[in-house]
């Protein structure tokens, strides 16, 4: 089955920020083949962009467009980007993606600007991939409940046009006293070994290329946030639980990662 073009969503500002983002999401779409929406958020012209906009665009066109004209022409890596504009706010941008099928939108900003779609948090990095000596990996994580497997269907979305990518499973298990082996696999309880076999069944099917890691942590959001600098990995996929509101594991990790988090709408992206 085709699958939907994909949309990498990010708002510009004239900082250092708003450049790390832009060029972060630039290079996303481009190993993704993603159209690249791109939102201006109530910022002032620049000068310098603005005059350098007039050659581009033409002088007749209204100062945002000859903005947006100008950040189009300064982007190398997604070079058959659709550039757009959007005046607003970060809850404009939000409805304006409500519409497209598949949507990621690249924020530094609290996820609930983006209830109901999937977001990207770049913890600074300027380019997707970590991994300089291979494919980029991804760490996703798993326990008992199926927020895995939706947060694996939201990575095939985000990144299933991309032609090489490494998947690292991993799960953090309790010790249980009853069990002398020192060896995590032997702890890991019943639910969390079907839904590691869920998961491998279907990447699979996939054809992409996996691992899996058991271990054992003082506390899981440490232990995910570990392990993905460890790993060298370009992105942690999480989805978060319909069932938790406030205290998730996703809250815990965007407050300490430094590798970019990936959180998957729920039950949307398919």
């Amino acid at each position: 089955m085709k699958m939907a073009q994909l949309t990498v969503a990010v708002t510009y500002q004239d900082d250092r920020a708003g450049r790390r983002r832009l060029a972060y999401a630039d290079d996303l779409a481009s190993r993704c083949g993603a159209e690249l929406f791109l939102a201006l958020l109530d910022t002032p012209l620049v000068p310098a962009l603005a005059a350098a906009a007039g050659r581009v665009a033409g002088a007749s066109a209204p100062a945002a467009d000859r903005y947006f004209a100008a950040l189009a022409s300064s982007l190398h890596q997604c070079r058959t980007a659709d550039i757009a504009g959007l005046e607003g706010d970060w809850t404009a941008l939000a409805a304006a993606l409500a519409s497209r099928a598949d949507a990621v939108a690249v924020s530094d900003r609290p996820e609930r600007h983006f209830a109901g779609l999937a977001a990207i948090y770049p913890a600074d990095e300027t380019e997707f991939s970590r991994n300089r000596d291979g494919p980029p990996r991804v760490l996703v994580p798993f326990g008992t409940g199926p927020d895995a497997a939706d947060a694996l269907e939201g990575l095939v979305a985000v990144l299933g046009p991309m032609a090489a990518k490494e998947v690292v499973l991993y799960h953090t298990t309790w010790r249980n006293p009853s069990i002398a082996s020192d060896d995590p696999d032997r702890h890991v309880c019943p639910e969390a070994a079907a839904v590691r076999t869920a998961l491998e069944a279907r990447l699979d099917r996939l054809g992409w290329p996996y691992r899996t890691v058991i271990e054992t942590a003082e506390a899981v959001p440490a232990g995910i946030a570990q392990r993905a600098l460890g790993e060298l990995c370009s992105l942690i996929c999480m989805a978060r639980s319909p069932h938790v509101v406030k205290g998730s594991y996703v809250d815990e990790l965007l407050a300490r990662t430094a590798v970019p988090l990936l959180t998957v709408a729920e039950r949307r992206i398919r």
